[in-house]
C-alpha cells in the first residue's frame, strides 16, 4: 500500500489528467465501479488534505449554484478546526449503480444532464475532539457521484454533495 503522500499525489495526478479509457469500445458495470471507487478515494484525500477548493472543483454544477465554493471552504475549514478533525485510512468498499439518492440530492440532479449515477461506500478513521479528548473512530459513508461521457470512452465524474449538511452543522439551527 502507498503511504499518505504518494497516495495524495496519484489520486490528484488522476484527477488532474481524468481517469482513463476502458479497453473495449463500451463503458461496461467493471469499469464504472473500478474507476468510482479509484474517484471517491482520490476526493477523499484531497478532504482529508483539507483542500477544499479542489473537491469543490469537482462538484456537479448544480450543486454549485445551490452553495458558493466560499461558503463550502468556510463551512469545512469551521468543521476541521472546530472538532480538530483529522481523516486517514480512506478506501472505497463497494459501488452502487443507480442507488436510490437522499431527497436533497433528488432535484439537482434531475437539472443535470448525466449518464448515470453510483454511490460509494467510504470508511476512513477520523480521528477528534470531544470534551477535550481525542477519539479516533472508524466511520463509514455513502458518497454520490454523478457520471457523463466525453469524447471517447472516458468518463466524467461530478460529486453530489448534500448541501443540507450545511444546516445540520449550523449552531443553534441557523442555516
Amino acid at each position: 500500500m502507498l503511504s499518505y503522500p504518494y497516495k495524495h499525489f496519484l489520486l490528484v495526478l488522476l484527477l488532474c489528467i481524468g481517469v482513463g479509457s476502458p479497453a473495449s469500445a463500451s463503458l461496461d458495470e467493471d469499469y464504472l465501479r473500478e474507476n468510482a471507487a479509484l474517484w471517491a478515494e482520490a476526493i477523499y484525500a484531497l478532504y482529508a488534505a483539507e483542500e477544499f477548493a479542489a473537491v469543490y472543483s469537482h462538484m456537479a454544477p448544480e450543486i454549485q449554484k445551490m452553495v458558493t465554493e466560499e461558503v463550502y471552504v468556510q463551512h469545512q475549514e469551521n468543521h476541521f478546526r472546530r472538532h480538530r478533525l483529522r481523516i486517514s485510512d480512506v478506501t472505497a468498499q463497494k459501488v452502487i449503480p443507480d442507488p436510490k439518492l437522499p431527497p436533497t440530492l433528488q432535484e439537482p440532479l434531475a437539472a443535470g444532464d448525466y449518464d448515470g449515477v453510483v454511490s460509494v461506500s467510504m470508511e476512513y478513521a477520523a480521528s477528534f475532539l470531544v470534551l477535550g479528548l481525542r477519539h479516533t473512530e472508524t466511520l463509514n459513508k455513502d458518497v454520490f457521484f454523478a457520471w457523463k461521457r466525453r469524447d471517447g470512452d472516458s468518463v466524467r465524474w461530478y460529486l453530489l454533495w448534500d448541501p443540507s449538511s450545511l444546516e445540520e452543522d449550523a449552531p443553534d439551527g441557523e442555516g
